[in-house]
């Protein structure tokens, strides 16, 4: 019992999908948010997490439309020197848009990536 909660505890590392299905053993989450939450309950390690939104995300009730408001990433855990955090939305086939009723809108094209590096925590 004790080893399956450790897991749960875990700095995240590597690079995990973001699909629109929550399944964190096989490294997939279902939202951006549910991916910054994981990242800012666990952590990040050198060299740093990557995060990839595929094309089973967009338009998903769990998915793209599950998302929140205000996407939030606030300071999380780090081991060893400025682990590299990385959203990419290359996997799409086309541009998603992101809108904010009456405040802005954001299209998100295939190559656009969020880099964010800086120790946190």
């Amino acid at each position: 019992m004790l080893l399956g909660f450790s897991w749960l505890h875990a700095q995240l590392g590597g690079t995990y999908l973001i699909t629109g299905n929550s399944d964190f053993s096989n490294g997939e989450f279902a939202t951006i948010q549910e991916a910054f939450d994981s990242l800012m309950s666990h952590g990040v390690f050198q060299p740093g997490v990557t995060f990839r939104v595929r094309n089973s995300w967009v338009g998903s009730p769990t998915g793209q439309l599950a998302e929140p408001p205000t996407i939030q990433l606030s300071t999380y855990p780090v081991i060893g020197p400025n682990p590299l955090v990385t959203l990419t939305f290359e996997d799409l086939s086309g541009p998603v848009y992101f809108e904010a009723p009456g405040q802005f809108y954001l299209p998100v094209h295939r190559k656009r990536q969020v880099l964010y590096s800086g120790r946190r925590g």
